[in-house]
């Protein structure tokens, strides 16, 4: 199935409006009606999903989730989401990881071994 980010808002006032967060609905027919809106949801219009860049990395809060993605799969790091950490590297590597899991991007192989999106890459994103 494809992602794509979508109108977290949007989402929002149709689940309200359409089950005003009624709590008498069996869970599993409100899950039933939440997914298949969620399915529905059209793209964010403007969406565009570029490389970040190894300043636009460094800008980034701390706990913000990016999408690594690995171009030389030699080692243990999938290519996955993941969120910043402080940089304790004085700004040598991407400090990211995920729960219970750190890991460093050597900021000289960005480009060679990896690189870094706001969402998952889909077919068509440069």
């Amino acid at each position: 199935m494809a992602t794509y980010p979508i109108d977290a808002y949007a989402l929002r006032k149709k689940l309200i409006d359409k089950y005003g967060l009624r709590l008498d609905l069996d869970g599993q027919e409100v899950l039933k009606g939440a997914i298949a809106e969620i399915r529905s949801m059209p793209a964010l219009k403007g969406y565009h999903n570029s490389k970040l860049s190894i300043s636009d990395l460094r800008h980034l809060p701390d706990g913000k989730w990016v999408w690594i993605e690995r171009i030389d799969q030699c080692g243990d790091w999938p290519s996955a989401y993941y969120q910043k950490e402080p940089d304790f590297t004085r700004g040598r590597a991407f400090c990211c990881g995920y729960p219970n899991h750190s890991f460093s991007f050597d900021c000289r192989d960005y480009g060679h071994t990896w690189t870094a999106y706001q969402f998952e890459p889909q077919k068509g994103d440069a």
